[in-house]
């Protein structure tokens, strides 16, 4: 047998392994969209898009709408960033809020300021979870889960 057709089968073996690979997700890139779990207070919906910036850094905007202000609509919008620690894998990534607005139905929008969401989790896949204490002032603690929509 000569040495190509002796390689075929271990070429064949990588390029099995590496589309096995290929379903494995090593980035935050996409659409997010959840809920916000704050007790009494209500749910409120949160969805934010996540593109790559540098190295393990992704940053994006978001929103948070379902909110209401002496009865009135009102939707957040921030900037976010969120920098994971390793390659791939389920992880803690750190998350940073910033630009905050506060749009409030025929009122007008508002500068807010900004609540850092804590312990988030990234399951390696398509889940981001994590906390937001004192949620906008209200005293309530808000549990949030989201999913990755695929583009």
């Amino acid at each position: 047998m000569s040495w190509i057709a002796r390689g075929i089968p271990a070429t064949l073996a990588s390029l099995f392994l590496l589309l096995a690979a290929g379903g494995c997700t090593t980035t935050l890139d996409g659409n997010w969209e959840g809920e916000m779990d704050c007790g009494d207070w209500g749910d409120v919906d949160l969805e934010f898009d996540l593109q790559q910036s540098q190295g393990q850094m992704y940053t994006g905007e978001g929103e948070i709408s379902g909110l209401f202000y002496n009865n009135d609509p009102a939707t957040l919008t921030f900037e976010i960033e969120v920098t994971k620690f390793k390659l791939s894998g389920p992880q803690e990534v750190d998350t940073e809020i910033d630009d905050c607005e506060i749009e409030i139905s025929g009122l007008g929008t508002y500068d807010e300021d900004c609540d850092e969401p804590d312990n988030v989790e990234w399951d390696g896949e398509d889940e981001l979870t994590g906390e937001v204490e004192d949620f906008l002032g209200t005293g309530y603690d808000c549990d949030f889960e989201v999913d990755r929509k695929r583009r």
